[in-house]
Formats: C-alpha cells, sequence, structure tokens
C-alpha cells in the first residue's frame, strides 16, 4: 500500500490527473497481481516478461483500446519503479501495440546494415543545427559514438550499460568484458580496432569533460550529460534519432538480434552462446536462421518505437 501512495504521488507531481491517476494505479494492481502468480521478479523484468503480460492479457477478450491503456500504464509504473531505484530501466519504455492494419514485417539488419548505420552517425553538431550549450551537446555525440559501437559491435544490451565500468575495458588486449546480470553471463569480447583508438579518445577527452561540466564522480564508462547517474534517457534519445533517421531500425532488441544473427553465420552456437550472454544455448538458437520468421511475428505484433 505504501507503494502505491508513493505511486499516487508520482504521477500527480507528473501532472496527471486524480481520475488517470486513479487508473493507473487500478492497472498496477492488475500488473502486480500477474507479476506475483507468474513468479516473474520484479527487480529483473524483462521486454519478455512485459509481452507475456500483454498476451496474458489479451486470452482476457479485452479491447485492442484497452490493452493499449494496460501497456500505457506499465510504463507509467515501470518509469515509477526506475525512479524509485527499484530497476535500473523501464523494459516497457518503448513498447507499443502494433496497428493491426498493417502488414509489415520488421527484419533483422545485415552486418553491412550495421556498419553503414555506425559510420553515418556524425558527431559533428554543425549537421544538426543543434542549439547551445554546443560543447554539452557535442560530447555527448562524442559519447553516443561509443555507445553505438558497443551496440553494434558487442551486441550489449540496456541492462548493460549502466552496468560498464571503467574497469572493465582492457584496452592494450583489445577486450572489454560485459558484465552479468541476473539474467545473463559474463562475457569477455574483442573490440573493432578503431573502437580501441575511440575509447581511447573518450576516456581521456570526452569522459573527463562530461564529468567536469557535470561535477560527477563515478566509474561508469557511458556518463549522461545531465545530473543523474540513470544512462536509459540517453539511450531512449540515441534510439529515438537512429529510428527517426533509419526507417529499418525498430528497436533496440532488433539491433541486438541483428547482431547475434550475424554471430551465428561466423560461429559455432556455442561460442555465441557465451558471446551474447546467454545463459541456455535454447536462447541462442532462437536466433538461428530457421526461426528468423518466429521472432518476426513476434515483433510483428509487439515491437516497441522509440
Amino acid at each position: 500500500m505504501e507503494e502505491l501512495a508513493d505511486l499516487k504521488s508520482y504521477l500527480i507531481a507528473k501532472g496527471y490527473s486524480i481520475t488517470t491517476t486513479h487508473k493507473i494505479i487500478q492497472n498496477t494492481v492488475i500488473f502486480k497481481e500477474w507479476i506475483n502468480t507468474s513468479n516473474t521478479e520484479l527487480e529483473t523484468i524483462s521486454y519478455n516478461d512485459v509481452t507475456a503480460y500483454i498476451k496474458h492479457a489479451q486470452t482476457r477478450a479485452v479491447s485492442p483500446r484497452t490493452i493499449q491503456l494496460l501497456v500505457l500504464h506499465v510504463k507509467h509504473y515501470l518509469n515509477y519503479l526506475v525512479s524509485a531505484e527499484v530497476i535500473k530501466h523501464n523494459p516497457a519504455l518503448a513498447l507499443k501495440l502494433k496497428n493491426t492494419n498493417r502488414k509489415t514485417v520488421h527484419n533483422t539488419l545485415t552486418i553491412e546494415e550495421l556498419t553503414a548505420v555506425y559510420k553515418s552517425y556524425s558527431t559533428d553538431i554543425r549537421k544538426h543545427l543543434i542549439a547551445p550549450p554546443q560543447q554539452n551537446n557535442e560530447l555527448a555525440r562524442k559519447r553516443n559514438k561509443i555507445l553505438l559501437g558497443l551496440i553494434i559491435y558487442q551486441g550489449i544490451t540496456a541492462e548493460n550499460i549502466g552496468d560498464l565500468q571503467l574497469e572493465h575495458l582492457e584496452l592494450r588486449e583489445g577486450k572489454i568484458t560485459i558484465p552479468g546480470t541476473r539474467r545473463s553471463n559474463e562475457r569477455t569480447l574483442v573490440l573493432e580496432s578503431h573502437q580501441v583508438f575511440d575509447l581511447y579518445d573518450y576516456i581521456n577527452e570526452t569522459r573527463k569533460a562530461i564529468l567536469k561540466v557535470t561535477h560527477k564522480q563515478t566509474n561508469q564508462l557511458i556518463v549522461s550529460t545531465g545530473s543523474s547517474n540513470n544512462v536509459q534517457n540517453l539511450l531512449q534519445n540515441l534510439m529515438k534519432e537512429l529510428t527517426t533517421k533509419h526507417s529499418s531500425i525498430k528497436n533496440l532488441d532488433q539491433l541486438r538480434a541483428s547482431v547475434i544473427g550475424h554471430w551465428l553465420k561466423q560461429y559455432n552456437k556455442r561460442k555465441v552462446q557465451y558471446m551474447a550472454g546467454h545463459r541456455y544455448v535454447s536462447s541462442t538458437e532462437k536466433y538461428e536462421a530457421n526461426n528468423v520468421q518466429q521472432l518476426q511475428e513476434d515483433i510483428e505484433k509487439f515491437y516497441p518505437i522509440l
């Protein structure tokens, strides 16, 4: 009950009306009941958990509009949990139910397409007509280029980003260690040669400048130019820019699926299982060519738009 009272205060502070706040709390109670009955751990809730809840709600024959409201209210609740530091990121942040009239299937990207996305991301703010403070914006874009590289070449997840520390880098060896989570295993991956040089410049110049501007003291590898140490907002902004610029990009999960699919063309399943941080090889097998259609159907039904 105390949590619901805090949630109410959070929503009202965000400007929601009493009526809307009451409805959000009602649906939050339903969501929490499902969490308890499905043996899902709220502290490690994932995108797949949220879509499982939506699928469960659909079995109750509720209207599409009601489903849309459930999605929206789950987002609000998980945003509150992020602000309360109960969870590190909101896996439902960009979840949106697909319009049932649309027939588009969103394919994974080839390694050539992924590389083109990376190379086309400019750190030159003059090309983007960005308003002041330009120093902060230039620093942010240089940091985003580093983050984009880790997504495209190492397939890191949203959960990994905030956990990365300076000590996870071994630039002399050209490697980075991705720490494990309750859902994934630790793994040490090879960096691309250009990443080594870019990360060296980032650590010694860009990152130091961000810390100086923000007056922060942290060992986090990826740091925001805002007052918070939470990096999920910067990830959201990066993905919003990418999906706006590249019509083929839909979400972070799609990029990761593309990376893993490329790995499977190069290495055996066990090696890819390690590289992806999967605890079970069955998780890796979902990304094999003969299972791509099912993945596409899942994205077709529930795809996040940032």
